[in-house]
C-alpha cells in the first residue's frame, strides 16, 4: 500500500527526532540552555517557565520538519521511475516471470511538500508567539492612584500608590495632575515592590474644586509607562468615582470602572458598569495614619482626630523666615500712624534671635514718634504667641490708635492677630505689641488666645489649641 506524503514527512520526522533526542548534541545543548536560563532569570509567572522549553520544542520540531521534508524531497527525486516484480507463475524453463512496473511520481510533489512544511513552520511559529503574549500579558504590572475617600483638614486628599501585576518597578514617577486649575505635583520612588501595600506609598495633594475633582496622572518607570484619568465626587452625600487607566503608547485600557450615582455630564468611562467599590477600596483606617488633625466625609461631617499642637517657640523661630520691616512696609505704616505721636508702646517678643531682632525694628520704626519700652521678653505663661498681636486695657483710651495700628499692619503685608485682646493689667494708654515666630501658612494667629502681662499658668497658654474644621465647605450635592 503506497505511502502518503503526510505519512513520509511524519515517519521520517519521526525518525529524526528519536535519533536527536539519543545522540545529537545540538538539540540536548538547546535543552540544557533553556533550563540554565531558567534558572538564571528567575521566572516569576507559569508562562515565563513554560515559553523557554516550549521555544526549544518549536525551533526543534521545526528545524526537523524541513530536514524530514528535505529527505522526503529527496527520496522522491531520486527515485527509479520503473521497477521490476516476479510473476508467481514460472516460464516453461522452470524461471519466474519478470515484468516491469510503473513508479509513478506523486503529483505536485514539490508545491505539496512546500505547502505542507508552510503549514507546520506556521502552526509552529503560532504556538510560539502566544505563549509570548501570554506571557507579556502575565507580566504587565501597572499603577493606578487609590484617592481616599475623605479630605484631609478640609483641603488636602491622600492618594495611594497600588500596583497590578507581579514585577518591581524602578524609578517610578508619578505626576498628578489637577485638571480644573493646572496644578501638578510629581512624587518620586526609586522601588516599587508588587506585593499588595494598600497603604504603603501616598502623597497628599490639594484639590482646586473640593469634592468636584478631576485628575489626570502620567505615571512612567524605567521600563514602561501609563496614564489615569480619575473624577472623584461627592454625590447624595456618597463618595463616587470615575476611572480609566491605559498602558504603553498604544493606549490600551487595561482598568476601568465607574459609580452609579455619578451624574451623567461627567463622560469619563461612560457606559462602564463596573463599579469603583473594589479598586478604590482602602482601609478604614487610613486616615490615623496619615498625621491630620481631622478630617471631612462626603456628607460634610467633620471628624476630629486629635488636637494640633504647635511647635515649640525656638522650634518655630528656627522654622521661620527672616523676618524686617522694609522700607515700604515703614511709609504705609507711616502714612497712617502719624497723627498719633507721643502713644505709649510697650513690645514683647518670644521665641529667640529672629523675633527679637523683628521685634527691634518695631521699636526702631516707632520709637520716632512714640514712647516706646523693650523688646523684653514675654511673661512666662506667653512663650506660644506666634506672629503680631495686639493688647490693650479693658477701658482703654487708645481704641482708634490700636484699630488703626491693626490697619496700618494690615496695609503692609505683615501677617498679625486682626483684633486685639483685652487685659485688665495693661494701663489704659498703653498699647502692648506682641512679637512671636512667623507661624505656617496654614496657621492663624486669630485661633490663639490672646497673651497677657500676668498669664495664670493653670490656664492654657496662647496657642495651645486652635479651632479646627471651622468654615470647611460642604461638598456638592
Amino acid at each position: 500500500m503506497a505511502t502518503s506524503l503526510e505519512g513520509r514527512v511524519f515517519a521520517s520526522f519521526k525518525d529524526g527526532i528519536l535519533r536527536t533526542a539519543v545522540g545529537r548534541a545540538g538539540d540536548v545543548i538547546a535543552v540544557v540552555g533553556a533550563i540554565t536560563w531558567e534558572f538564571l532569570s528567575k521566572p516569576i509567572t507559569v508562562w515565563q517557565y513554560l515559553l523557554p522549553p516550549i521555544a526549544v520544542l518549536c525551533t526543534t520540531f521545526a528545524v526537523h520538519l524541513g530536514t524530514a521534508t528535505y529527505q522526503v524531497w529527496s527520496e522522491i527525486r531520486k527515485q527509479p521511475r520503473f521497477h521490476s516484480e516476479e510473476s508467481r507463475i514460472l516460464l516453461p524453463n522452470a524461471e519466474k516471470r519478470k515484468t516491469l512496473v510503473a513508479d509513478p511520481v506523486p503529483p505536485r510533489f514539490n508545491l505539496r511538500l512546500g505547502g505542507m512544511l508552510l503549514v507546520y513552520w506556521l502552526s509552529l511559529g503560532l504556538i510560539a508567539i502566544s505563549v509570548r503574549r501570554a506571557e507579556d500579558a502575565s507580566l504587565l504590572t501597572y499603577i493606578y492612584l487609590v484617592p481616599s475617600s475623605q479630605l484631609m483638614e478640609c483641603q488636602k486628599r491622600a492618594f495611594f500608590v497600588k500596583t497590578v501585576g507581579p514585577q518591581v518597578l524602578y524609578n517610578v514617577e508619578i505626576a498628578l495632575r489637577d485638571n480644573k486649575s493646572g496644578t501638578t505635583v510629581t512624587q518620586t520612588y526609586d522601588e516599587i515592590d508588587p506585593e499588595p501595600q494598600q497603604t504603603g506609598k501616598y502623597f497628599l495633594f490639594s484639590p482646586s474644586s473640593r469634592w468636584d475633582e478631576d485628575y489626570t496622572a502620567n505615571i512612567r518607570t524605567r521600563d514602561s509607562h501609563s496614564s489615569q484619568r480619575l473624577v472623584v465626587r461627592s454625590t447624595k452625600k456618597q463618595i463616587q468615582f470615575a476611572m480609566e487607566t491605559t498602558v504603553g503608547d498604544a493606549k490600551k485600557i487595561v482598568l476601568k470602572c465607574r459609580d452609579g450615582l455619578l451624574p451623567d455630564t461627567y463622560s469619563l468611562a461612560a457606559g462602564e458598569r463596573r463599579a469603583c467599590t473594589e479598586l478604590m477600596e482602602l482601609p478604614q483606617d487610613v486616615p490615623t495614619q496619615l498625621d491630620v488633625v481631622g478630617y471631612q466625609l462626603p456628607d460634610g461631617r467633620y471628624t476630629i482626630l486629635k488636637m494640633p499642637k504647635r511647635p515649640s517657640p525656638s522650634e518655630l523661630d528656627d522654622q521661620s523666615d527672616d523676618r524686617h520691616l522694609t522700607e515700604y512696609q515703614e511709609q504705609l505704616m507711616h502714612s497712617i500712624l502719624k497723627k498719633y505721636e507721643r502713644s505709649r508702646l510697650a513690645i514683647y517678643y518670644a521665641g529667640g534671635d529672629k523675633s527679637r531682632r523683628y521685634a527691634t525694628e518695631f521699636r526702631q520704626f516707632f520709637s520716632e514718634r512714640w514712647n516706646v519700652i523693650g523688646p523684653d521678653v514675654v511673661p512666662v505663661g506667653d512663650e506660644q504667641i506666634i506672629d503680631v498681636q495686639t493688647t490693650v486695657g479693658v477701658t482703654t483710651t487708645q481704641t482708634d490708635r490700636v484699630r488703626d495700628l491693626l490697619d496700618a499692619f494690615a496695609h503692609a503685608g505683615i501677617k498679625h492677630r486682626k483684633r486685639n485682646s483685652a487685659d485688665p493689667a495693661v494701663p489704659n494708654d498703653l498699647i502692648v505689641l506682641w512679637v512671636g515666630p512667623k507661624s505656617p501658612k496654614d496657621a492663624n494667629p486669630d485661633q490663639c488666645m490672646g497673651a497677657e502681662l500676668r498669664p495664670n499658668l493653670n490656664e492654657p497658654h496662647t496657642c495651645d489649641w486652635a479651632a479646627v474644621g471651622q468654615g470647611c465647605p460642604f461638598p456638592p450635592p
